[in-house]
């Protein structure tokens, strides 16, 4: 009697899903979900995921190996930003580029969340930078160089 009971629950989830689901899709909007970045080869990890609430932006950004993402199979960081429809907004790669930026490994939006607060790992040492939020340019790049004491 158990194992019927718990079939039928199956059945009864598994039925709800199959007649909510195209309820569901139907009265959602054009989307672009799933967004795919990088390269088809490495692997890309996420290590900043943020909701900007003022410009409706979700942001990501980590480290990826890939050489389609950039043109080094060594690691380099990424952070891009999409509106909440799935459209690709900015986005940038850092391999020596612009910034030496091997990772991202942590961000922030600012108190008034008009700039994003990056942490991360450049040319082996500690690097923090502060990201425009509507275009995605560097608004500051600050990088902890090792001190030898002599």
């Amino acid at each position: 009697m158990k194992r019927f009971s718990h079939n039928l629950k199956f059945l009864a989830i598994i039925s709800l899903v199959a007649f909510i689901s195209p309820l569901v899709k139907a009265d959602c909007d054009s989307s672009m979900w799933p967004v795919y970045a990088g390269g088809a080869k490495g692997s890309e990890d996420v290590r900043c995921f943020v909701h900007d609430p003022v410009n409706n932006l979700i942001i990501t950004g980590g480290v990826t190996n890939s050489d389609d993402f950039a043109p080094a199979a060594n690691d380099h960081a990424y952070l891009f930003a999409l509106d909440l429809s799935g459209n690709w907004k900015w986005g940038s790669f850092f391999y020596n580029v612009s910034h030496a930026v091997s990772s991202i490994e942590g961000c922030a939006l600012s108190s008034d969340a008009k700039s994003l607060t990056v942490t991360g790992i450049g040319n082996s040492e500690p690097i923090i930078m502060d990201f425009n939020l509507i275009d995605g340019s560097v608004n500051k790049f600050i990088s902890f160089n090792s001190f030898e004491s002599g």
